[in-house]
């Protein structure tokens, strides 16, 4: 609330809000989904949510002359694509091992130039997963 009122703003009302059951839902938490689990879960997911909306306002540029704040933009590193949060983006994806889809196009393979764990997708399929990939096996040669 503090940040609320520094800024010349203030709350009309405050509603309840179920945070364990949204942040510890199932499709951020793998069975078994104890009350502890879920609680621990939620709270992490909790910290992250507000460390990446504070990363967020952080990279923001402005105002500019119609008083609007923007992204700052990254053109310095190479696989950025414009974006600050790209090399955040990769770094998270280092860390977690999540899966990045790439598309098969061309009957050509277009990798992400990063080496990250990818799902091999095509348009044939609706870009669904071509096959099951594990990322620590390499590619079969049909691909």
């Amino acid at each position: 609330m503090r940040r609320v009122t520094e800024n010349g703003y203030a709350a009309a009302a405050f509603l309840d809000y179920p945070w364990i059951d949204d942040l510890a839902e199932s499709r951020f938490l793998a069975p078994p989904r104890t009350d502890d689990r879920r609680k621990a879960r939620a709270r992490a997911l909790g910290r992250f949510l507000d460390a990446a909306a504070n990363l967020f306002i952080d990279a923001l540029s402005g105002p500019d002359q119609h008083g609007q704040y923007y992204q700052e933009t990254n053109d310095v590193y190479q696989w950025a694509m414009g974006s600050v949060f790209e090399p955040v983006r990769h770094l998270f994806v280092n860390m977690t091992e999540a899966p990045s889809q790439i598309v098969v196009e061309n009957n050509g393979l277009r990798p992400h130039p990063l080496g990250e764990p990818q799902i091999v997708v095509s348009k044939e399929t609706n870009y669904r997963p071509v096959m099951p990939f594990n990322w620590r096996r390499p590619l079969p040669p049909q691909c």
